[in-house]
């Protein structure tokens, strides 16, 4: 029997204008004298998983454009550092600094 090269993978299956996604781990059934004598292949259905994280990038798309468009100045700061400034808020920082 010919030992298979992968352990591990995706794919996607479609029919009729419908998507699935699964994962699929192929692991060696291995006899006494440790040649391998088979294979345990197991498929896991990871549409919903796949989808919604297809709905959240949606959102943080969508989040993104609102907060990057803003008129109001937007910022977000850890331990008194900036780690987020839309552009607003970098030409506010900008006019405040020419006038320091």
């Amino acid at each position: 029997m010919q030992e298979l090269d992968i352990d591990s993978a995706e794919f996607v299956l479609e029919k009729k204008n419908t998507r699935n996604y699964f994962d699929i781990k192929i692991s060696p059934i291995r006899s006494k004298s440790i040649e391998q004598s088979g294979s345990m292949v197991v498929f896991r259905d990871t549409s919903k998983r796949v989808e919604a994280e297809g709905t959240l990038r949606t959102g943080e798309q969508q989040y993104r454009r609102l907060v990057e468009s803003s008129p109001i100045s937007i910022c977000v700061m850890v331990n008194g550092n900036y780690v987020y400034a839309n552009p607003q808020h970098t030409n506010y920082l900008a006019r405040k600094n020419l006038r320091n």
